[in-house]
C-alpha cells in the first residue's frame, strides 16, 4: 500500500493510561451527555482493491479474462450499545465479465477483517458474489451491505479498531496486480 507519503509509527499509550485518560475526561463532564464515540475506521486494502481472474492456462491477455472487479468505495456507520458496537459498511463494486467467460457468470470473493487496537485479527468473514450477466451486459455496479458486531472491552470505545476490506486473491492474482502496477 503506497500513498506517496511516509508516516512514522507512533507507539500507542498503555491501555491502563488510555483508559484512565478517558475516565478523567468523561468525569470532568467535557463530553456531556451528547458524546458519541467515534466508529471504527473501514479501509480498502490497496493490494486487494481489484481482481482479475483468467481462464486456466498460460494466456494472460484480454481474451483470457474470465471476470474483473474493483471496490469503488465505502460508506459506514455504527451504533454503540453497552460495550458493543454494531458497524454497517456499504461496499461499492464495479464488476465485469470478460471474453473468456463461457456462461456469462461472474464469481467474486471478498473479505472483511476486523483488527483490534493491538493489531490482532479478531474476526474475518469471506463473502461471495455470483452474478449472471445478460447477453448485452458485461459490466455492472453493485453495493453490498455488511454488518459487524464488535465487543470492544477492555478499550473505552471501538475507535481504535480497523476494518479492512478487499478481494480474496490467489497468489497468482496478487502477483499479476503487482506486476501490472510496476509497469504503470
Amino acid at each position: 500500500m503506497s500513498t506517496g507519503r511516509r508516516y512514522r509509527p507512533v507507539k500507542p499509550p498503555p491501555r491502563a493510561l488510555a483508559a484512565l485518560f478517558c475516565l478523567v475526561l468523561t468525569g470532568c463532564g467535557l463530553f456531556g451527555d451528547d458524546y458519541v464515540p467515534p466508529c471504527p475506521r473501514a479501509v480498502v486494502l490497496a493490494d486487494a482493491q481489484t481482481v482479475t481472474a483468467f481462464r486456466p492456462g498460460p494466456g494472460r491477455d484480454l481474451t483470457d479474462i474470465l471476470h474483473e472487479g474493483t471496490i469503488t468505495g465505502l460508506a459506514s456507520g455504527c451504533e454503540y450499545d453497552d460495550g458493543i458496537v454494531d458497524f454497517d459498511i456499504d461496499i461499492g463494486f464495479e464488476l465485469a465479465i470478460g471474453p473468456a467467460s463461457p456462461d456469462g457468470v461472474g464469481h467474486w470473493e471478498y473479505f472483511v477483517v476486523v483488527v483490534d487496537p493491538d493489531q490482532r485479527r479478531v474476526a474475518k468473514r469471506t463473502f461471495t458474489i455470483d452474478l449472471q450477466f445478460e447477453q448485452a451486459a458485461f459490466r455492472t455496479e453493485l453495493v453490498e451491505q455488511v454488518s459487524q458486531r464488535i465487543a470492544y472491552a477492555p478499550w473505552p470505545d471501538a475507535s481504535g479498531y480497523r476494518i479492512f476490506i478487499g478481494f480474496q486473491l490467489t497468489r497468482e492474482q496478487l502477483d499479476y496486480l503487482r506486476s501490472r502496477a510496476q509497469r504503470q
